[in-house]
Formats: structure tokens, sequence, C-alpha cells
């Protein structure tokens, strides 16, 4: 990750790891890790960030250290962040941001 742009900065993704049933993974697990689509085995990609996410990422690695694989939001025990999770989080800030019922359905 590079903070340092003027203007934004840089995200560098090597792997994804989807979440899916059990049932449909090679291994039984939850998540399966697999390299980026479209790109060859190894092949990193680099995504521009705007200078707002650039200051809270930095922000939070100012204060918690990354996980042992490098994903700088982890849960408490050092693993991935369900997805149950973000929409728990998505409603509050829906909640703390919006000031009418209205507002925070919409």
């Amino acid at each position: 990750m590079s903070f340092a742009r003027p203007g934004g900065g840089r995200i560098d993704l090597a792997a994804s790891e989807p979440r899916a049933e059990r049932g449909w993974t090679d291994d039984g697990a939850a998540r399966e890790a697999r390299g980026l689509k479209h790109r060859a085995e190894h092949e990193m990609r680099s995504v521009p960030i705007p200078p707002e996410l650039v200051a809270l990422c930095a922000l939070t690695s100012s204060v918690t250290a990354p996980a042992r694989d490098g994903r700088l939001f982890r849960t408490s025990r050092d693993g991935a962040i369900q997805e149950s999770a973000y929409g728990a989080v998505w409603q509050t800030a829906r909640t703390a941001a919006f000031t009418t019922p209205d507002d925070q359905q919409s």
C-alpha cells in the first residue's frame, strides 16, 4: 500500500479470497484463495485509491498492526472480516450520518 502520492495512493492486490458455501470449495473451507482474474499467476494489480481512503488507511495502520498475511482490516483473532459485520457497521454509520429515518433507509 502506498500512501505518499499527491491526490491519492495505491493498493497492490496479490490475490482474492472469495467466500463460498463450504460445499462449493475444494477443501471445505468457507474461503478459497485464488489468483486475480485475468492475471498471470502471482501477478499483482495496483489500484488507485482517493485521498480520503489513503487517510483512513494511514490512520488505521498507525493504531493497529496488519494481519499476518498483510490485510489491513482484520478481526481481533487475525481472521477475515465476515460479510455480516459489514452490514451492521454500515447501518450504524448510516444512522449516525443521516438524521431522518427516510434518509437512513435510502
